[in-house]
């Protein structure tokens, strides 16, 4: 959501699966549990996570941490069991997995952005490898998505999956090696100056470009351009393909001299 889609909250499917948990998880005799309080406690959860996650980020922008870690599954869904009041810790436990590929599925509804067909497309023509680097709770759902959206992906690096979150530089060089990639000759697309672009240096990588449109104002995009975060920012995919044409041409023209 944000670069390859946008995205909009989906509260009705959200609890068509908090119903579908409350009537699963095995209970003792005379206990209940309803789809608001999933909900809730889904929401409690998420909170906790949040604040991990700022916590973690400030850690590692300081210099005290060395990378940013992932919450795994089942340390989501025992939160969300806490939150219920304990009502079966072990069923959460080995229904984790699933548990966040469903939840991830259904939290948001997402909407192609127009043009990155297009872009991948020009990406192929000259002879690009396509990796998603992507900050998850689902890499699984990541994949059918993109996969929804008819799009050709050589391969997926997501924070769930690898373990770590952007901007630590192992998710960026995790890429860069499964392409074989010249940091130097690549290029990365996000929409989180951050996140995205200051990762994307982080890992060496030389062309980092920021996309208008997703959450990141427009004003703080440009401010990462101004100070070297970013070296490109866009209002459309086909803004980037203009450029990485442009890029190779000038690569053709200094090989032939």
């Amino acid at each position: 959501g944000g670069v390859i889609s946008t995205s909009t909250p989906n509260p009705e499917a959200v609890n068509e699966v908090a119903e579908d948990i409350a009537s699963r998880i095995p209970l003792l005799p005379g206990d209940v549990v309803t789809a608001s309080e999933v909900c809730e406690a889904i929401d409690s959860a998420r909170a906790v996570h949040k604040k991990l996650k700022t916590a973690w980020n400030e850690a590692f922008l300081a210099g005290s941490r060395t990378d940013i870690p992932e919450q795994q599954p089942t340390e989501f869904w025992a939160t969300v069991n806490e939150f219920l009041g304990v009502v079966n810790a072990a069923w959460f436990r080995a229904e984790a997995h699933d548990l966040t590929v469903r939840f991830a599925r259904a939290k948001t509804s997402r909407t192609l952005r127009p043009g990155i067909p297009e872009l991948f497309e020009t990406c192929r023509e000259n002879g690009m490898a396509i990796i998603v680097v992507s900050n998850t709770i689902s890499g699984r759902t990541v994949r059918s998505e993109c996969e929804r959206h008819g799009l050709t992906i050589d391969a997926f690096v997501c924070s769930d999956e690898i373990g770590v979150r952007k901007p630590s530089a192992p998710i960026f060089e995790e890429a860069l090696a499964i392409a074989s990639a010249d940091p130097k000759n690549s290029w990365f697309l996000g929409d989180k100056p951050v996140n995205d672009a200051a990762g994307a240096r982080r890992a060496g990588i030389a062309n980092r470009a920021l996309i208008r449109g997703g959450s990141t104002p427009d004003n703080v995009l440009d401010n990462a351009l101004s100070d070297g975060t970013a070296t490109l920012v866009v209002d459309t995919p086909q803004q980037l393909s203009s450029a990485i044409i442009h890029s190779l041409a000038k690569e053709d023209h200094v090989h032939n001299v």
